[in-house]
């Protein structure tokens, strides 16, 4: 029998002659761990550190965030964003841009935005005559649903009629080939230009501003320095729209904390009367969010239903809005204003007038009485205050039409006033209407604001020389305004206030020392 089979019978009785034999033969036929082992164990530990730093980097990137995996957290309210410069940097912009968008509009001089609610721009709205069933919008332009609370904004505007339609809701004047053109090189001869007759007709010449620019004394004065080179030169700013913007004691107004007084109304009139510069107040009448807002009682209200039409607007005849409005008017008269000019005396437009619930002369009864409130206040103070309405343009082209929404029947009002404003602003009117430049006399912003003045003069009849209006001083050339200026002495006129929302008047301060009234008008000086 070979030697090698019987081997391992030998080796085992060798291995029980000793455990410590034994056990180191059977070790040494176990193989020893190789190192390559430790190797892979450390790559595989890396390459999860690895795949963990990345995907935390993509969250931080992707989220502006870090992955919260450690106990130990930043503090709350942390901003992270400080230890990443881009995202700093488009933070900056984001801020920039944001306070860009919400700033006032640059303007000189800058004009302060009062704390409370003030009302938004009456900037109009798409149709010449406000349908029976147009929405509700208002703020800014006019708005239907105020927000809640009313926005603020820069200043109020004068009331500027919606622009004029060449549509079915108004008879357009016979016009052939009518062109939107701003001039006309027609030869036609201009109108003959009627001497007033009665009474001496306004023929104050003057430049609205707001509180803003009140306050700020010395634009202030540069301006009434510079109107004081014109006999009968006025200036018209506000001192009511949505809160009262001079030191009143009205009782009403102070309680509801509308009274925040932005100027010294003696010492401005004071000033004024220095240089022979007119004072006129601006006083926006019924549009008066901040009243209907704080006195529900005194909205708009369907007569039928008692629903309130809106949030907006006060009723003119509302008992409360009449004593609100008279102690206001006592004491502006009193502090020795020479004109009140009453602004958004009308029903609104942007209301449904199916809620509002009034015909055209129901709405003008409760017109005349806030009216005649304000004639009286005058009255029983001397009478010596004049006291104007600012009025829509279109009711000089189409009365019967427009009157209805409006209520503003001028010719029932005229003996309860002494100067009529129509809001005579080209820009308000549709391009491509109302203007034929081979038929009507010059330019289109001439022909639009004669056209005004001759349609009221028709209107008014015994009460037309009480005419002065607002004529665009926004958006023209010297050339336009010295159109719109010819227009108003060419239609019988003597004066006008110019609209500007920003106070920009250089081109009329140009323009200051060529203005000539017409010698019929230097008797009313």
């Amino acid at each position: 029998m070979p030697d090698n089979f019987l081997q391992p019978d030998c080796s085992l009785t060798e291995l029980q002659g000793s455990t410590h034999a034994a056990l180191k033969h059977v070790l040494s036929a176990v193989p020893a761990p190789k190192r390559g082992c430790r190797g892979s164990f450390t790559l595989l530990v890396l390459t999860g550190l690895l795949m963990f730093g990345f995907g935390a980097s993509f969250s931080y990137f992707q989220h502006g965030k870090s992955v919260p995996v450690f106990a130990r957290q930043a503090p709350e309210g942390f901003d992270r964003d400080t230890l990443n410069p881009r995202r700093m940097e488009q933070k900056v912009e984001e801020r920039e841009e944001d306070r860009t968008q919400h700033a006032a509009p640059t303007e000189e001089p800058p004009a302060e935005v009062p704390p409370a609610l003030v009302i938004p721009p009456d900037t109009g709205e798409d149709l010449s005559v406000p349908s029976a069933d147009s929405g509700a919008t208002v703020v800014p332009p006019e708005e239907s649903a105020l927000p809640e609370p009313v926005p603020e904004e820069s200043f109020p505007v004068p009331e500027i009629e919606p622009s004029i339609l060449s549509g079915s809701e108004v008879p357009l004047p016979p016009s052939d080939g009518v062109s939107s053109s701003s001039t006309s090189s027609s030869d036609a001869p201009a109108p003959e230009v009627p001497v007033p007759v009665g009474p001496f007709p306004p023929a104050e010449i003057g430049v609205f501003f707001t509180q803003g620019s009140v306050k700020n004394e010395k634009y202030f004065l540069e301006t009434l320095d510079r109107l004081s080179a014109l006999p009968g030169s006025a200036l018209i700013f506000n001192v009511k729209a949505g809160i009262v913007h001079f030191a009143a004691a009205a009782p009403m107004a102070n309680e509801l904390d509308l009274v925040q007084p932005s100027y010294d109304l003696p010492e401005v009139i004071r000033q004024a009367r220095e240089r022979g510069v007119t004072t006129i107040a601006r006083f926006v009448s019924l549009k008066d969010p901040n009243l209907a807002q704080e006195l529900p009682e005194t909205q708009i209200k369907n007569p039928k239903t008692g629903r309130s039409a809106g949030n907006v607007w006060v009723d003119p005849g509302d008992p409360t809005v009449i004593r609100y409005n008279e102690q206001i008017l006592a004491d502006l008269v009193s502090a020795g204003i020479d004109e009140i000019n009453l602004d958004y005396i009308r029903y609104p437009t942007e209301y449904a007038q199916a809620s509002i619930g009034l015909k055209g002369s129901e709405k003008a009864d409760r017109i005349e009485a806030f009216l005649t409130m304000a004639r009286r206040v005058i009255d029983e103070h001397g009478g010596k205050t004049k006291l104007g309405i600012s009025t829509y343009a279109i009711l000089g082209w189409n009365f019967p039409v427009n009157f209805e929404p409006l209520g503003q029947n001028i010719a029932r009002f005229a003996p309860l006033v002494d100067v009529i404003s129509p809001m005579a602003y080209p820009a308000t009117f549709a391009q491509g209407a109302y203007y034929n430049p081979q038929k009507h006399p010059r330019s289109r912003m001439y022909y639009l604001v004669y056209r005004t003045l001759t349609g009221y003069r028709e209107l008014l009849g015994d009460q037309a020389y009480k005419l002065r209006p607002w004529i665009q001083g926004y958006g023209i050339t010297q050339k336009n305004l010295r159109d719109e200026i010819d227009a108003v002495f060419d239609s019988g006129s003597c004066g006008f206030t110019i609209w500007n929302a920003s106070n920009e008047y250089g081109i009329f301060m140009k323009m200051l020392p060529e203005v000539r009234r017409p010698e019929h008008c230097l008797r009313s000086l």
